[in-house]
């Protein structure tokens, strides 16, 4: 070995050229832009995916919870159709919007017919029951019912809870007697039947005791229960539905909101039940030949005889929170009818057909 290799310099590593180094620059630019589409597009993609499903639960919930109600519309707690009961009721109570005989009814928000609809982005709210909704039969709403122009409102008379077995009739004292305390309070609504009477009242509660308005605040018209003994007790409310917003600000994303009656007779606070809910678009089916199934739809503002009504379809359109989903026009099919969204959010319709339990064979 020549001893003279020890000596010698080491070789010098060679560099980038700056042609190598601005290609090597803008390939990792490339590669990053590339990496960052990627990332913002699955974004997106994980956005949408879960704003619909947001969005279809958000449907499914609302939809239950009305339809829920819309079963038990016009119930007596009698398991056979009862025909012309409305001439057997005896409402123990006054209130200008208190009309319980009638089951279900509605009020069709103005140019929402079928084929009819239109996106309001920012919709204010005004109450519907001075103006802008029609109804059949001269039906009143309660005031401060302050919903979104586009979208109907639907209001169900049902009975609640575990019914009490009437064990004694008191006619002379205006009282009856169950066989179990309920749940309910002193002052609260209640619907007695016996599936041929039918006696509807505020109730002065003492246990099991339930007496028409002896006591209390409870309104009093001086009329006898008429129901045997026998028959059921049960608590008795009025449920009004329509899409509203928060604070009833144009600004605030609209909602499903509910009222119930009080012990007044009169709808109570608004409940906001399910936010992202644009419209809701009601329809109902009339049983028009007595053989309970429904003839023909139509808008509240064309039944004929709430008492015929044996079901009901809703349609309603969601929206998603975020106003940043999607870019350009979206077209939506709703109502009949197919319109274009422009503000950035995502909508979602939904139908249901729901039937009357107590008015169907």
């Amino acid at each position: 070995m020549n001893p003279r290799s020890y000596l010698s310099p080491p070789r010098r590593q060679a560099g980038l050229t700056l042609v190598e180094l601005l290609t090597a620059l803008v390939v990792g630019m490339l590669l990053m832009t590339g990496v960052v589409q990627i990332f913002l597009s699955s974004k997106q993609t994980v956005q949408m995916n879960d704003s619909l499903a947001r969005l279809q639960e958000n449907a499914r919930y609302a939809v239950q919870v009305m339809a829920r109600d819309i079963r038990m519309a016009g119930s007596t707690g009698c398991k056979e159709r009862v025909t012309g009961l409305s001439t057997s009721y005896d409402v123990h109570f006054s209130s200008g919007s208190f009309d319980p005989t009638v089951g279900i009814e509605g009020w069709e928000a103005n140019n929402t017919g079928s084929g009819s609809y239109s996106i309001i982005e920012h919709a204010a709210v005004s109450d519907a029951s001075t103006s802008g909704w029609t109804t059949s039969g001269g039906r009143t709403m309660d005031s401060g019912t302050n919903s979104v122009a586009n979208s109907d409102v639907l209001r169900v008379w049902r009975v609640y809870g575990n019914p009490g077995v009437v064990t004694t009739v008191d006619t002379a004292n205006d009282y009856v007697i169950t066989g179990s305390t309920l749940d309910l309070d002193d002052g609260d609504l209640v619907l007695l039947s016996d599936c041929a009477f039918v006696d509807i009242f505020q109730a002065c509660i003492t246990g099991s005791t339930y007496t028409f308005g002896t006591a209390g605040n409870c309104a009093n018209d001086g009329q006898p229960p008429r129901i045997r003994e026998g028959g059921h007790l049960y608590g008795f409310e009025g449920v009004l539905y329509y899409i509203g917003k928060r604070a009833d600000s144009a600004t605030n994303p609209p909602s499903l909101f509910r009222r119930v009656t009080d012990n007044s007779g009169t709808a109570g606070v608004a409940q906001e039940l399910v936010e992202g809910v644009e419209s809701i678009q009601v329809y109902y089916g009339e049983d028009t030949d007595g053989d309970a199934d429904a003839n023909r739809f139509v808008t509240a503002s064309n039944v004929t005889d709430w008492a015929s009504v044996v079901s009901v379809r809703l349609n309603l359109l969601l929206q998603s929170l975020n106003a940043d989903l999607v870019d350009g026009s979206i077209p939506v099919t709703f109502n009949g009818t197919t319109v274009n969204a422009t503000d950035g959010r995502l909508r979602y319709p939904f139908s249901a057909t729901v039937t009357l339990r107590n008015r169907v064979r």
